[in-house]
């Protein structure tokens, strides 16, 4: 008996050793391997092919310094951890290209100062902990390196959001050049800077913004600008259009967010205003409506009456919903939502030209339709449509391929100014080489107020410039974020049946139940009697 036990005990002993033994070596294997499970619907914990992309074919070392303090508070001490996690996946896939090195920033002032240069300011928080209220100054900042560029991201708020400000600061500083964006807008620089602030700002992190004056149509688009965005322009010239169209001619791409509505000061009220590319892009195929879309499915907004606030669903600010959105174009194929507020509609021509692709990427719900009345903008007014009027419409469009020139065939426009050098036509091209154009109803979706209240028209805005200008490098990335689960919209006799519901249906369920119970125990009981007679 004691052979037998020895022999058992051997072979646990044994057994155990093998285990451990596999452990070590699965682990020796997998120690430079990154294996994790995101159940999240949009991998919101894995870095992105687009990420992985990037530090995949990086050419030289790329190195990340990470500056956070060690004593951070109770409620942030899980932040180091997501973003080591993040790191090590960054690490893992650059094939050694990319190197992390953690330091403490506040061991010495040398330091300090150094993370003061690099623009890591010391981040003052409010913490109460351990019955006690007190101010701790901490760092939680890094620095990409690359040969002798740095760009900083000075505070790190948290992992959402993080990949895209890394993988936008490794592309920054290992690129040979940013690429260039021109913008042309009606508005004076100062009014402008006031209105697109937001848009301005992110925007200058990945492109050089240039502001183009064509000065009547006597100057062409530079030739270095790789994008044009046309920020609500208003009545362009004839020589000015001509030079936007060669612009496309020479695979020039356009982002253009042509205004139907101008609006006239605090009052909700608007008249109609012409960008002057209406001509130009039917040429393309693309037919600018004159008209203002009116949709059901719209987004909430203030309104002030007299001393009182209300919020309310604004038919004029249609909200483009999942459904809405064209699932093949990576501009749009992860996008939830975005609000295009005070829009025209968009269509084809008859025929549009063959070379020519045109892809609606954002229509309106199937409940939208227009109006032409343009001077009363009230949110409370009755919206009375026909039934026959209720079908979706076009709100953003792609066109890309080959061009043809508005101008082929035609002579060239004069320049307003009769003192001026005529157009010199000698580079002029009749059709153009494979470019894109993106094309929204409206630019109110752009400014700040609306990049703020609805994150997803930030997004989108991003995604067109990023998808015309570099490719889709970045868009997997931002887009993964923008997640929003809206209720399904139903009619009003929908939501009345359910309220009915809700109030008679559980208590009857409820009562049912209890009538239930008291017949089955009724029942039992009877028969617990009929057996105590058979038994007496």
């Amino acid at each position: 008996m004691r052979a037998r036990n020895t022999t058992s005990g051997t072979r646990i002993v044994v057994s155990t050793l093998l285990i451990l033994l596999i452990l070590v070596v699965i682990n020796l294997i997998t120690t430079n391997t990154v294996h994790r499970v995101d159940l999240t619907e949009n991998k919101e914990f894995t870095v992105s092919s687009s990420t992985r992309n990037v530090v995949r074919n990086l050419d030289d070392l790329v190195t990340i310094k990470v500056y956070f303090s060690k004593d951070l508070p109770s409620y942030m001490a899980n932040l180091p951890r997501s973003v080591r996690d993040l790191l090590d996946e960054y690490a893992a896939n650059s094939k050694g290209n990319l190197r992390v090195r953690w330091e403490d920033p506040d061991k010495s002032p040398e330091m300090k100062r150094k993370l003061q240069q690099l623009g890591i300011p010391q981040v003052q928080l409010d913490v109460i902990q351990k019955d006690k209220r007190e101010l701790a100054n901490i760092y939680l900042g890094m620095v990409v390196l690359y040969e002798d560029k740095h760009e900083a991201i000075p505070v790190v708020q948290g992992p959402w959001g993080l990949e895209y400000e890394l993988t936008t600061a490794i592309l920054k500083v290992t690129r040979k050049e940013s690429p260039k964006l021109g913008i042309i807008s009606r508005f004076p620089r100062e009014d402008f800077d006031q209105r697109y602030q937001q848009m301005q700002m992110v925007l200058g992190k990945q492109y050089e913004i240039e502001f183009v004056d064509l000065e009547g149509g006597q100057r062409a688009v530079p030739d270095d600008i790789t994008t044009l965005m046309l920020v609500s322009p208003k009545d362009l010239s004839g020589a000015e259009q001509y030079r936007i169209d060669q612009f496309v001619m020479n695979g020039g791409k356009v982002f253009a967010l042509l205004d139907v509505l101008e609006m006239g000061g605090l009052a909700l009220q608007g008249t109609r205003m012409s960008s002057g590319l209406e001509d130009l892009m039917a040429s393309y195929g693309l037919r600018l409506n004159s008209d203002m879309l009116v949709d059901r499915i719209s987004s909430m907004a203030s309104f002030s009456t007299g001393f009182m606030r209300f919020m309310s669903n604004y038919p004029l600010w249609p909200k483009v919903v999942k459904a809405n959105f064209d699932q093949e174009n990576p501009v749009v194929s992860k996008l939830e939502t975005i609000t295009m507020p005070w829009t025209r509609s968009l269509d084809t021509v008859g025929a549009p030209p063959d070379s020519v692709e045109l892809t609606a990427l954002a229509s309106s719900s199937p409940a939208s339709w227009t109006t032409t009345s343009f001077g009363n903008l009230n949110p409370q007014q009755q919206w009375t449509p026909k039934e026959e009027d209720l079908h979706s419409r076009g709100l953003v469009y792609a066109l890309t391929g080959v061009f043809p020139s508005f101008f082929a065939g035609k002579e060239i426009p004069a320049v307003a100014d009769s003192n001026a050098a005529p157009i010199d036509v000698s580079a002029r091209r009749d059709e153009s080489i494979p470019t894109q154009i993106i094309v929204v109803g409206n630019s109110y979706f752009a400014t700040d107020q609306f990049l703020s209240q609805f994150p997803g028209n930030l997004t989108f805005l991003l995604n067109s410039i990023d998808w015309m200008s570099m490719g889709d490098e970045l868009m997997g990335i931002r887009s993964k974020h923008v997640v929003e689960r809206p209720l399904r919209e139903i009619s009003q006799g929908h939501k009345s049946f359910l309220r009915l519901i809700g109030m008679f249906l559980m208590p009857l369920i409820v009562v049912c139940v209890g009538l239930a119970r008291a017949a089955a125990a009724a029942r039992l009981k009877r028969l617990g009697e009929a057996e105590t007679e058979r038994a007496a």
